[in-house]
C-alpha cells in the first residue's frame, strides 16, 4: 500500500480510510479520561449502568474506544462488572481518596527535596510559565475544564523532572501521574470551595526556588495536605446532591445546572447570554438566602445562617464553554460563581453576591419577601405607574 491510511480487505474493497494509529489512540485517550472524570468526580453516579452503546452515542464516537476505556476503567477500580447487567460504576471512597493523597504526598516531599537541592536557576523558568497558563485556563475556562488540567498535570511533571531526572521522570509520566489527574479533578471540581488554584501553585513553587530543603518540603506536603481536604469536601458534597448537581455527557462534554434568578431568565435583558442552554423549569431555593437587588439593575443570593427564604427563579443545563465563556463574563462584579442548595436538597451552581465588592452609596434593596426578581420588578413598574399617574 502506498497510503498507510488505506485498507484493502479481502472482499475487495479498497479505499476505505481508517483512522490513523495515532487518531485512535488519542480518540481512545480523549474517552478514557473523559469517562474516569465523571466517575472519580461522581459526575455520573455511583451504581449508575455503563451501557456501552448509549455511552458512544453521548460521546460522539464508535463503539471500539469506549469498550477499551471501560476495560481499562474496571482493572482500575472504577467500575465493576457483576453477574446481571453487565458493568456498572463505582464510587472512590474516603479511605480510597485518603491513600491516593499519601501515597502523592510522600512522592511531592522526596520531589521537592530534590529539586530544592538539584534545581540549576533557569531551571524554574518552565514551572513559573506553567502557573501562567494556569491563570489563563481558569480564566477562559474555569478550573474543572480540560486546559487548566493539562497545564497543572505540567507543572507537576516539570517538578518532578527537575527532582528525578528525564529517564525517571519519563516513568513517572506513564505510572503516577495518571493518579495525579485523577487527585486533581477530585481537587479543583468546585471552583467555590477550592482555594485559588494560581495563588497555591505560586506559593508552592516560591518554596520550591527557595534554596531551603525544610521550607520546600513543608510546602510540598501542605499543598498536598489541602488538596485532600478539597477532594474530601468535593466527596461529601457529590454524596450530598442529588442526580440534578450530576452533569449529563453530551458529545464528551460536561453539562453544569445552573440557578438563573436575574436579567439573564427567560424574558429578560440578558437571556441571551444563556442561549443554546437548556432551561429545566423553575425551580426555588431551600429557605437559606437573603436576596438583594443591586442599583435596581441586577439581583443577588447571599446566604444567610437565620432568617433566610426561599428564591424563585429558573433552572437551566448548560456546559462548561457556556457557563464559562458566555455567562460568566457578562456578570456584574459584584457577582462570584458559587453553589447553592435547592428546595428539593440538590445543589446546584449559582452566581452569589459578594458584600466587599459593593460601591459605597450604592442602593441596596433586601427583596427577600419579594420571592423573586420578577415580584420585585413588577413592584418597581407599580410604583412607577402610580407616579405618573400622580405626576410626581
Amino acid at each position: 500500500m502506498t497510503n498507510d491510511d488505506t485498507v484493502v480487505t479481502k472482499t475487495g474493497l479498497s479505499g476505505v480510510n481508517s483512522l490513523p494509529a495515532a487518531v485512535r489512540q488519542k480518540t481512545y485517550e480523549y474517552v478514557y479520561r473523559t469517562l474516569r472524570k465523571a466517575l472519580s468526580t461522581g459526575q455520573v453516579p455511583e451504581n449508575t449502568h455503563l451501557v456501552e452503546t448509549e455511552l458512544a452515542t453521548q460521546i460522539g464516537v464508535s463503539r471500539t474506544p469506549v469498550r477499551d476505556a471501560l476495560r481499562r476503567l474496571e482493572s482500575e477500580g472504577f467500575a465493576e462488572r457483576r453477574p446481571v447487567g453487565g458493568l456498572w460504576s463505582r464510587a472512590i471512597g474516603a479511605d480510597e481518596i485518603e491513600d491516593l493523597f499519601l501515597v502523592r504526598q510522600e512522592l511531592d516531599k522526596l520531589a521537592a527535596r530534590l529539586a530544592c537541592e538539584r534545581a540549576k536557576p533557569e531551571q524554574w523558568e518552565q514551572p513559573r510559565a506553567l502557573i501562567a497558563a494556569m491563570g489563563e485556563a481558569i480564566a477562559a475556562h474555569g478550573p474543572a475544564s480540560d486546559a487548566f488540567g493539562e497545564a497543572h498535570l505540567a507543572f507537576h511533571a516539570a517538578i518532578y523532572r527537575i527532582a528525578f531526572g528525564a529517564r525517571f521522570a519519563g516513568l513517572l509520566d506513564n505510572i503516577l501521574l495518571q493518579y495525579l489527574e485523577i487527585a486533581a479533578d477530585l481537587s479543583y471540581r468546585d471552583p467555590a470551595r477550592t482555594q485559588p488554584a494560581v495563588e497555591q501553585h505560586e506559593r508552592l513553587l516560591a518554596e520550591l526556588a527557595s534554596g531551603d530543603v525544610a521550607r520546600a518540603v513543608t510546602a510540598a506536603e501542605a499543598h498536598v495536605r489541602r488538596s485532600a481536604t478539597d477532594a474530601q469536601g468535593a466527596r461529601a458534597d457529590s454524596i450530598r446532591s442529588t442526580d440534578s448537581m450530576i452533569p449529563v455527557i453530551q458529545k464528551g462534554v460536561f453539562v453544569q445546572r445552573m440557578f438563573l434568578n436575574g436579567t439573564a431568565m427567560s424574558g429578560q435583558k440578558d437571556h441571551a447570554a444563556v442561549s443554546g442552554a437548556v432551561l429545566v423549569g423553575q425551580a426555588t431555593t431551600a429557605p437559606n438566602y437573603r436576596f438583594f437587588a443591586v442599583r435596581d439593575e441586577f439581583p443577588g443570593l447571599l446566604p444567610v445562617e437565620s432568617g433566610g427564604a426561599s428564591i424563585v427563579g429558573e433552572l437551566y443545563e448548560m456546559t462548561d464553554e457556556q457557563l464559562f465563556d458566555t455567562l460568566l463574563p457578562q456578570e456584574p462584579r459584584e457577582l462570584e460563581l458559587g453553589s447553592i442548595e435547592l428546595a428539593d436538597g440538590s445543589t446546584v451552581r449559582a452566581m452569589i453576591l459578594q458584600p466587599e465588592r459593593i460601591t459605597e452609596g450604592d442602593k441596596i434593596v433586601d427583596i427577600a419577601d419579594f420571592g423573586g426578581f420578577r415580584a420585585y420588578q413588577a413592584h418597581l413598574a407599580a410604583n412607577s405607574r402610580v407616579r405618573d399617574l400622580l405626576g410626581l
